[in-house]
């Protein structure tokens, strides 16, 4: 499949956007998907197949509905409709409401979760690879540490992350 990557990768993301996918079929396309990029030697290419096919899930999480609502504990239970069930009760009884919350819920925790779980699986594959991964990089010292980083991490740590 490592030849055919772009065909891949832009095929797959056909399929997520669709919307015809359940968030569990979604998860399982990832981890499919994070099983080839584990296959592509050339750091570079590993790293735009995986930011290709993440694109996805980083764009809803870039939605200003989810900025509000991971940006405070109060936005988080006003998406969640917790903040509207206790001010009116009778609200839980709206099926409108109920999917509305439900459908923001399923995209957010999907989104989180997906990029979660191809980094893990990213991680672990990095681990097994000739010198325990990609060839690190020392990117100097700050406060007298050496910050080590695989080049295709960018600048945050995958190990700052879990």
């Amino acid at each position: 499949l490592v030849p055919w990557l772009s065909q891949l990768s832009d095929r797959a993301k056909a399929l997520l956007t669709s919307g015809g996918l359940s968030p569990i079929n979604e998860m399982h396309l990832y981890e499919f998907l994070s099983c080839v990029a584990t296959a592509v030697d050339n750091p570079l290419d590993r790293s735009n197949f995986i930011a290709d096919v993440l694109s996805n899930a980083i764009r809803s999480i870039e939605t200003a509905e989810v900025q509000n609502a991971i940006a405070s504990v109060d936005g988080l239970l006003s998406f969640m409709g917790i903040s509207q069930v206790a001010a009116d009760p009778s609200c839980v009884t709206n099926e409108e409401f109920v999917k509305k919350v439900t459908t923001d819920f399923s995209v957010m925790f999907s989104s989180l979760n997906q990029l979660l779980s191809v980094g893990k699986r990213c991680q672990e594959a990095a681990k097994k690879r000739p010198n325990g991964g990609l060839p690190v990089q020392n990117f100097g010292a700050l406060s007298g540490e050496s910050l080590q980083h695989f080049p295709d991490e960018g600048p945050v740590n995958i190990n700052d992350l879990a």
